[in-house]
């Protein structure tokens, strides 16, 4: 069922967000050149501008990693603490936003304890959305892994489309672990919004608020065509997009034009707001996500079949994760029982290094040679860390025997 046309619109969500490819056809120290301006001006936005409540770092923790390698140690890495700290700037639940299929379950869990342990420093309460807005497909239990987190939401792009399914539903693994989904547009995808209302006026934009006003109503009115619920989710995170703070008054102008709230929260809290009014049981979904889009659209397809893409890469991370869950984490477990867990800092280490290479656009084997080059040696320090985890623990056992 779709949206009525006569039914009043209950509430507009705007989501503010970009989405960071921290590889992909630049390196991550190329990017940096990129997100550092990026970053100074969202930070400058939500510092200066209490009417802009809320921005939200692509649910991948890493970010503030390369941010705070050139930034760090000053004012500046106080101000993106506080922010996070007050819950203007939201972090998690991921480390970095893997793809599902080429990873194992494991890493996927230890990508987002990460994930949120990075949280935990900074002590901030991490987004509660198993957001993977640009991943390509979904394996089938990742609902359940993302309970295991106390995780009931995802936000997705690729996987579904929308001839057959509500952009809201009920997607569920095979041991009936379920999440509440929204799957974003089919035309560009997380960056719609963007793409749609404001990149025709980059980059003077505060001299059209009118233009782009009548572009985000007839977004509206489209989006509610996507839905039997009267709930909308303005989608603006695109690559490597920056802060837009002109943004507060368009939106008082569609809370006009439409007699509604237009608001901006917490995508976690979204979920839980349209949770509670939910008329019965939303459309529903079990298992795997891998349908291809319908639509001819720039954005959103499927891209599936990249595990023979650079197969060097994927036989390397095969290697890693087999050597780090089979020998070198249970090695660590009976180390801890032993009262030497100070060791497993070598596993976070290695892990972190990991989790860095399953960033979908890295994992895929679809970036530049630049880039692959640079896991390679991820995946080489990973392999000898581990392996030398392994071969210290044999011979600690051997003469404490």
């Amino acid at each position: 069922m779709r949206y009525e046309s006569d039914k009043k619109t209950k509430k507009i969500y705007y989501f503010a967000a970009t989405h960071w490819d921290r590889e992909w056809y630049k390196t991550v120290d190329e990017y940096r050149f990129l997100l550092v301006p990026v970053m100074d001006k969202i930070l400058k936005t939500l510092s200066t501008d209490p009417d802009f409540k809320l921005f939200t770092l692509d649910g991948q923790t890493s970010i503030l990693e390369d941010y705070l390698t050139v930034r760090g140690s000053g004012s500046q890495e106080d101000l993106l603490k506080s922010l996070i700290h007050d819950g203007r700037l939201l972090i998690g639940p991921w480390y970095t936003m893997p793809d599902e299929f080429l990873t194992s379950c494991e890493s996927l869990i230890q990508n987002l304890l990460y994930g949120h342990t990075i949280c935990e420093k900074y002590q901030a309460d991490p987004l509660k959305t198993g957001y993977v807005c640009d991943t390509f497909g979904h394996i089938a239990n990742f609902p359940q892994i993302l309970n295991g987190f106390g995780i009931k939401s995802a936000l997705i792009s690729r996987g579904t489309n929308d001839d057959d399914l509500d952009c809201f539903f009920q997607w569920s693994s095979p041991d009936g672990s379920d999440v509440l989904t929204f799957k974003a547009p089919e035309v560009c995808g997380y960056g719609s919004f963007f793409f749609e209302v404001l990149s025709e006026f980059a980059p003077n934009y505060e001299e059209h608020i009118e233009e782009m006003t009548e572009k985000a109503i007839r977004y509206v009115e489209r989006e509610l065509t996507r839905t039997s619920l009267p709930y909308v989710i303005l989608m603006d995170g695109m690559d490597h997009e920056t802060i837009h703070e002109f943004i507060p008054e368009i939106l008082a102008r569609l809370s006009a034009h439409f007699d509604c709230p237009v608001v901006q929260e917490r995508l976690d809290d979204v979920f839980k707001e349209i949770n509670k009014d939910l008329p019965g049981k939303p459309s529903a979904r079990t298992g795997e996500l891998t349908d291809h889009c319908k639509a001819y659209v720039m954005h959103n397809k499927l891209i599936p079949h990249t595990l023979s893409s650079r197969y060097d890469l994927k036989e390397a991370n095969d290697r890693c994760q087999n050597l780090l869950e089979h020998y070198a984490m249970p090695c660590s477990a009976i180390d801890t029982i032993n009262g030497t867990d100070y060791l497993y800092s070598y596993i976070d280490y290695a892990y972190s290094l990991l989790l860095q290479n399953h960033a979908h656009d890295s994992i895929c084997g679809c970036s530049i040679d630049a880039v692959h080059r640079e896991m390679q040696t991820r995946f080489a320090k990973v392999y000898h860390t581990a392996k030398e985890y392994f071969f210290q623990f044999c011979s600690r056992e051997y003469f404490r025997s």
